[in-house]
């Protein structure tokens, strides 16, 4: 089976027009905000992968939720249309999120709608930390000009 999938992963990433990696917080009670940082990477024509690009997360839920959790995401973009929305920044989605995490085992269940540019990715997540709830959640993408400038 890890044969399989890691075959099925290496296929998948081969295929990218694009990376993101991030490392996102969320703590709350009732009413959540999470925040992060990362980087995305994009395909350039002749196969190489770009230089890195700072970017950074930020966004508010509410529902039923209760903990803080840190998770690792890495999202494979699939189409320039998503590289491009992930390095410009200035993202706003609007989503449902139902999350369990304990200790170093987390699963996450995300539907999300993004409001100015929509492409399809695939997101690889590791969350750790004790945080348990459902909620709906908006967030903003957003482009680090000045780490990017240093």
């Amino acid at each position: 089976m890890d044969l399989i999938r890691s075959f099925l992963v290496a296929h998948v990433i081969a295929k990218a027009k694009g990376l993101a990696i991030l490392s996102v917080i969320r703590a709350g009670f009732l009413v959540t905000a999470r925040g992060g940082s990362g980087i995305v990477l994009a395909r350039l024509p002749d196969g190489r992968w770009s230089a890195p690009s700072a970017i950074g997360i930020a966004g508010l839920g509410g529902g039923f939720e209760l903990g803080i959790e840190v998770s690792d995401l890495v999202v494979i973009l699939n189409y320039d249309r998503a590289v491009e929305a992930f390095a410009r920044g200035g993202n706003l989605t609007l989503g449902g999120n139902f999350t369990v995490a304990v200790g170093p085992v987390g699963r996450n269940l995300e539907g999300d709608v993004a409001l100015r540019s929509s492409a399809a990715v695939f997101t690889y997540c590791k969350s750790r930390g004790l945080f348990a709830g459902i909620s709906l959640e908006g967030s903003c993408l957003i482009e680090r000009k000045e780490t990017n400038r240093k």
